[in-house]
């Protein structure tokens, strides 16, 4: 808010004038200056958690292709199914016709392997990519400093 200045009871001479006018014009300054940086530490912490969300989002997708190994899950369990269907078309012992359908369970079931395996890493690595980069720490610990050093700001 600007306020005026109060109209002098007394005239001021020329040089008190110039010294006033001198002082209003470097208080405006400052608010500018002061508003600037709050738009641009506003800019800089959206900024961090764009790019934050992009990062996460690379990183699973990293994550997603290292595991898919460039086949899809459903090719691996025709494949499967094929070899199954010709041991058992070419007549093979039971045992193990068996023990492929067994090997087919403990893999693509929810509770099989594969699945328990995929659960783990992400449960671990979960929290590492949750945590802020240190760019990130940076910034909010800049941002903490510039909301400190604001008028009005409260410790």
């Amino acid at each position: 808010p600007v306020v005026p200045p109060a109209a002098p009871s007394i005239p001021l001479s020329a040089d008190e004038e110039k010294k006033r006018r001198r002082l209003e014009r470097n208080r405006q300054s400052a608010r500018d200056c002061r508003r600037r940086k709050k738009e641009h530490a506003i800019h800089v912490s959206s900024e961090i958690d764009r790019l934050e969300a992009h990062n996460l989002s690379l990183r699973l997708q990293l994550r997603v292709g290292e595991e898919g190994g460039g086949h899809s899950v459903h090719e691996e369990r025709r494949a499967v199914d094929d070899l199954l269907r010709r041991r058992v078309a070419a007549g093979a012992p039971e045992r193990e016709v068996r023990e492929g359908l067994e090997e087919f369970k403990e893999k693509y079931a929810d509770y099989g392997r594969d699945r328990r395996s995929a659960v783990q890493y992400h449960l671990r690595h979960v929290q590492r990519l949750l945590r802020p980069t240190v760019t990130t720490s940076v910034a909010m610990r800049a941002l903490d400093g510039v909301a400190d050093s604001a008028p009005g700001a409260r410790a």
